[in-house]
C-alpha cells in the first residue's frame, strides 16, 4: 500500500486527512474553527481522551477496538516545514458536533454523512 495521504480542505475549512487504512481524522484547530468553539476548550476535551505519539502517520494503522478511539499526536510536513497536529478520529468528531452545533450535525446526516 503506498504511503500517500489524502489531505484535504473543505470550502468551510475543515482539514480532513484520509489515512491508508481508509480511516477518516479532523485536524484539532481546523475542529475548533469549523464548531466555533476556542481553541482552548477543544485542547482540553481532548486531553481528556487518550493521545496516542506517532512518529510516521503515513504508516500509522488504527488499531482501536469497537468503542475506545485514541486521538493521534503527530508532525506533518507543510509548505513552511513541519507543524505537531492532533488529529481527531471522525467517530469522535461526529459526537462532538452534536453537541457543539446540533443544527450542523443534523444537515450532514441528512446529506448522507455517517459516523
Amino acid at each position: 500500500m503506498s504511503n500517500k495521504l489524502s489531505y484535504i480542505t473543505t470550502e468551510l475549512g475543515l482539514e480532513v486527512i484520509i489515512l491508508n487504512d481508509g480511516s477518516a481524522w479532523v485536524t484539532q484547530s481546523s475542529y475548533a474553527r469549523f464548531s466555533g468553539k476556542d481553541q482552548s476548550v477543544i485542547s482540553r476535551r481532548s486531553q481528556e481522551l487518550e493521545i496516542v505519539e506517532v512518529d510516521d502517520i503515513s504508516t500509522y494503522k488504527c488499531t482501536m477496538q469497537k468503542y475506545i478511539v485514541p486521538l493521534i499526536r503527530t508532525r506533518m510536513q507543510n509548505n513552511s516545514g513541519s507543524s505537531q497536529l492532533v488529529l481527531i478520529p471522525a467517530k469522535v468528531f461526529g459526537k462532538w458536533l452534536i453537541k457543539d452545533k446540533p443544527e450542523l450535525a443534523d444537515a450532514m446526516l441528512e446529506a448522507g454523512a455517517t459516523q
